[in-house]
């Protein structure tokens, strides 16, 4: 490994797979644990009480099965997004420390993962690895993330390329035509696609010098 921002990154990702793999686990426990409370509850309950009992129980089970799964995978989608794209940004901001470069990140108009990559492009001079279906995939994955962060998960008729993909990948689909919906594995191959990504990426960051913005006497004496 030859960029420590990789490191970082990876770092990063399993702690986010670690948190999903707790909390979906949490959440399949406590459907368990209130389907069995259901159970006995009827078992106890007249049958002019059961029409209450299960419109109460439904309520929650239709936010322990739907609401809470959907908010928390789009909570995870976000948190590797927002780290994939500071994984880019800081990569592009020790290259600047480590060759002492005049024009910065900041300085490219736009935000995010595309300005990385134009800066990677055009004033690196890198050979990114834009034409891997990693690469490809994670773009949509930008996608789908600015659609949970501004829309809660709506996709207009308009993006009909990100509609495409959505309906030829496994463990995403839409529900109601228009909204996001995760399935637990989806975030998993989601990070397959950034750590393939972050070996093509690596290896093109190998002439760069970048560990010098880990140890920069290391560096200076070769």
């Amino acid at each position: 490994m030859n960029n420590p921002r990789t490191r970082d990154f990876d770092e990063r990702l399993l702690k986010i797979k670690g948190l999903t793999a707790i909390v979906e686990e949490a959440l399949v426990n406590q459907a368990k644990s209130l389907a069995n409370d259901l159970a006995k509850d009827v078992d106890a309950c007249t049958e002019s009480q059961k029409e209450d009992l299960y419109e109460s129980y439904g309520e929650d089970y239709f936010e322990l099965s739907t609401e809470l799964p959907t908010l928390f995978r789009y909570s995870m989608l976000t948190a590797s997004a927002s780290a994939f794209d500071q994984y880019l940004t800081e990569t592009a901001v020790g290259y600047a420390e480590v060759k002492d470069v005049a024009i910065k990140i900041t300085d490219l108009r736009g935000n995010g993962i595309l300005r990385a990559q134009q800066y990677f492009q055009k004033v690196v001079r890198l050979d990114f690895p834009e034409n891997t279906s990693a690469w490809k995939n994670i773009l949509k994955v930008r996608d789908l993330r600015n659609c949970v962060v501004h829309a809660d998960g709506y996709i207009p008729e308009q993006k009909k390329e990100l509609l495409d993909w959505i309906e030829k990948t496994p463990g995403i689909k839409l529900a109601n035509g228009c909204i996001i919906t995760l399935e637990p594995d989806f975030i998993h191959t989601v990070f397959e696609w950034y750590n393939s990504f972050a070996v093509d990426f690596d290896k093109a960051c190998q002439s760069l010098g970048l560990w010098g913005t880990v140890f920069p006497d290391l560096e200076s004496n070769k």
